[in-house]
Parts: C-alpha cells; structure tokens; sequence
C-alpha cells in the first residue's frame, strides 16, 4: 500500500502546488510510531513537518496519516484513526480512514464502496488533579488508555463496541518531575463521505 501512495506523490510532481507542499512536508511512509497507549504503530502511509525550528524528535513523527481497512472491521479502522490523534500528545493532527468493501457476484468482484473519513484533533482538555477524585466524570479511567466518548456508556476503544465510534479520548502526562501535567486529547471525526463505486474483473 505504501509502494501506491508513493507513486501518487511522485506522479503529481510537476504541478507548482506540489513543489511547494515538498518543500514542506517530508514523506515518512509506513514508518514505525510509539504511542502513549503503548502501541507501536505501522500506517499505511504518513506525512511529516518538514520544519528544521522544530526538533528532531517533532520532525520525525508523523502529522498526517493514511489508515486503509480491506477485510478489518469499521469500527477498528475508527479506533486506528483516532488513536494516532488521541494518544500522541497532541503531535498527531490528521488520520485519514479509507474503508474498501467488496462483493462477489457470479464470479465478478465489485467494489462495492469506498468510504472515506477524517479524524482530526479536537481539544485537549486541562485536567485539574490525577487521579480523579469520587463523583469527577473521569473516575475509573487510565492514563494512556483510548476511550470512547461520543454518547456510548465510556468503554475502552479496543472493546470496539459498534456502531463505529466518532469520538475518543486518551489522557496524557505531559513534563518531568516537578512540572508534569495532565491532559485529555480528544479525537472527533470531522468528516465521512462515500467516494466511488465500481466493478473488477476478478
């Protein structure tokens, strides 16, 4: 999948648009990312800031990515989205989910939709003392932990409880000894659309 998207980056070489937009992003393809939830993800294809003001450890990972689902459920695709956005401390600004269903009928394979949705950084909400305290609404959550929160009883995204969630969050310490601080960075998906429909020979 990395090996496409290459070959539609260089393909539109020639245009001034994307001379300026090289200029600025670098692509980093399905480079290796650690999160804070303890997941080491692998996207299908990634974008980074090209900025030498920025340091090496914010140039390195990824602001955008791809996610592309064949055979996985909507639902995981949604939490491999948001969990780039939620769980990297904020570094993580735009996860691009590409959802390919298909259908067989008398020997022919369709493709019977492509849908496509954005996750983008929402919030990030200051939270005031760690551990919540009883009666505090984030009671009996974890830090580092990507939850679901678009009006479904809070439940660990990786319980993937459909229908496919369209808002998460993930709380993070973010400092050292003596200066951390906690933050709740929320993930909402900002768009889903149906791209195309067509039939392939099988």
């Amino acid at each position: 999948m990395g090996n496409i998207f290459m070959q539609f980056w260089h393909s539109q070489g020639s245009s001034t648009a994307h001379n300026d937009l090289v200029r600025k992003v670098d692509t980093t393809g399905s480079a290796e990312i650690d999160l804070q939830d303890g997941a080491r993800k692998l996207p299908d294809f990634s974008f980074c800031d090209w900025d030498f003001r920025l340091s090496s450890e914010e140039r390195s990972f990824p602001t955008t990515i791809w996610e592309v689902a064949y055979a996985e459920a909507a639902s995981k695709l949604a939490v491999d989205c948001a969990q780039f956005i939620a769980c990297s401390l904020g570094r993580g600004l735009l996860a691009i989910g590409v959802d390919i269903k298909h259908s067989e009928e008398r020997g022919i394979r369709k493709l019977a939709l492509v849908k496509c949705s954005t996750w983008e950084l929402d919030r990030i909400e200051c939270i005031s003392h760690w551990p919540p305290r009883a009666g505090d609404k984030l009671l009996g959550c974890d830090l580092d932990t990507l939850y679901r929160s678009d009006g479904h009883a809070t439940a660990k995204a990786r319980d993937l409880v459909r229908p496919p969630a369209t808002s998460f969050f993930c709380i993070s310490e973010v400092g050292g000894q003596g200066s951390q601080a906690f933050f709740a960075f929320h993930a909402k998906e900002t768009q889903a659309f149906n791209v195309s429909y067509c039939t392939l020979n099988s």
